[in-house]
């Protein structure tokens, strides 16, 4: 039977790299390695965290898989394991023996930055496949009927909304349409589990729940305690859930919403912390403002992005940028926004020593790097704000250490109010960065938050969309 053609509307897509196609495809002749090689790109997009590899038994579980590689199960597996071998061979994927004393079979990773991180991590002692998570990843040959998936979580078709649900099948994936379906959430908060500090709010006041509780009487709320783990919690209230709440600031809803990207559920976000910079962009500036996008919004498909495998919602930096922010937000309720940035800007540089970087293949020196999950107004070193969170891009802004006197040329830029034609700013939008220091390791932050990362590391946007609550305007 002939391919029907691919469906109309937008559908997933699964990212190659590149040089796949212009100095692998070229060579490979054999079919079985081919369909292996693609199948892997597949399975490892789907799969989470920085430690992603296959094993045999991920792909003979695969029974769509195996049946277009053998005539019966016996010669399927042969071919696979040949596949698999022509794969290596041919430097496609990375070959590893599971640790001593451990059970598990031969590992397989792509030959990537991250799946040569992650291998050499793992022949450190770093980590072991005993202790990552390795989800069951098979591919989906029917889908429900779109009418049917209607009928079972919502209710009875309408002339209307059949016409409605036809209208999406052409615009959004099946799979996006699936969890908006099952993710629904009645008008009064039924399906709908919300994960809360107890202490959010003015003055550690339970103004916010008791408002969530007036307007969402039927939504399940999960206070945290002080000794629970807040992923944990999170990931408790996802298993039973229609809809993943979280009320907090911008590092409790970036937790929330890996959590609900992998149980693919949408999330509702309630302003909680101090400066709820995801929450604005949303265009919820309240409680009020959330309790509206859940009763009489929509749900809509916003952009995730990682650095080193850790998924960021607003902003990742590299060097000192980190810095800078903190010691702008200490000063601009007292002296102002822009007069806080130079000072903290002549505070940092002041001691600061330029980082030495590969970026997509370039050697720099750089002082700092800010990068934004969609593209930030105004320009400059203090974005503020996003128009949109569905762009695709990465907004990379650095400041350049090589050029001679680059302190002094910056101050004056930003003295002058002409930082954007600056010889030491820079201003990019992409949907990948590849970077490797000079150190054993980077140190990193997304979101304010500081982390240690690897010396070599992938910044890009997550091929999956993240579905949020939102107002209809």
């Amino acid at each position: 039977m002939p391919f029907s053609g691919f469906p109309a509307g937008k559908v997933h897509l699964t990212p190659i790299p590149a040089p796949f196609f212009a100095e692998l495809l070229p060579k490979i002749d054999h079919l079985g390695e081919l369909k292996l090689s693609l199948y892997a790109f597949w399975f490892l997009d789907r799969l989470e965290g920085e430690f992603r590899y296959l094993t045999l038994e991920d792909l003979s579980a695969d029974e769509i898989f195996m049946s277009g590689m053998g005539a019966n199960d016996e010669a399927a597996l042969a071919a696979v394991s040949d596949a698999l071998e022509r794969a290596v061979i041919r430097g496609t994927l990375l070959k590893v023996a599971p640790p001593a004393g451990e059970e598990s079979q031969t590992l397989y990773f792509l030959n990537s930055p991250r799946g040569r991180a992650a291998v050499a991590a793992l022949q450190e002692g770093a980590w072991s496949p005993a202790e990552v998570t390795h989800p069951e990843i098979r591919l989906d040959a029917e889908r429900p009927n779109i009418f049917r998936l209607y009928e079972q979580n919502i209710g009875p078709l309408t002339p209307m909304i059949a016409e409605t649900l036809r209208e999406a099948e052409n615009t959004y994936p099946m799979d996006w349409i699936e969890s908006a379906i099952r993710g629904a959430v009645d008008a009064d908060g039924a399906g709908l589990t919300l994960v809360a500090n107890p202490s959010a709010g003015p003055d550690g006041s339970d103004g916010p729940l008791e408002e969530i509780r007036q307007g969402l009487p039927a939504a399940r709320v999960v206070a945290l305690g002080g000794d629970d783990d807040l992923l944990e919690v999170l990931g408790e209230a996802a298993e039973s859930a229609a809809a993943l709440g979280i009320l907090g600031g911008d590092g409790s809803i970036n937790a929330a919403a890996s959590v609900a990207m992998k149980h693919e559920i949408p999330l509702a976000v309630f302003p909680g912390g101090t400066l709820n910079h995801f929450a604005r962009d949303l265009g919820l500036d309240t409680v009020a403002d959330a309790i509206a996008a859940v009763t009489d919004g929509t749900v809509i498909e916003v952009d995730t992005a990682s650095i080193a495998d850790r998924a960021f919602l607003n902003t990742a930096s590299l060097g000192s940028y980190p810095e800078l922010v903190m010691a702008r937000e200490r000063l601009e309720d007292r002296i102002g926004k822009w007069p806080a940035m130079l000072v903290a800007l002549i505070k940092v540089l002041r001691t600061a020593t330029p980082t030495r970087i590969t970026l997509n293949g370039e050697r720099r020196d750089v002082w700092m790097i800010f990068i934004g999950n969609c593209a930030y107004d105004p320009a400059g070193f203090a974005p503020a704000t996003r128009s949109r969170l569905d762009d695709r891009r990465l907004d990379v802004r650095l400041v350049d250490g090589s050029h001679p006197a680059a302190r002094g040329r910056l101050m004056m830029s930003l003295l002058t109010g002409t930082l954007a034609r600056s010889r030491v700013y820079e201003r990019r939008l992409v949907d990948h960065l590849e970077i490797c220091t000079d150190g054993s390791s980077a140190m990193l932050a997304t979101d304010g938050e500081a982390f240690d990362g690897p010396a070599e590391f992938v910044v890009a946007k997550n091929p999956r969309s993240l579905l949020v609550h939102a107002p209809t305007n």
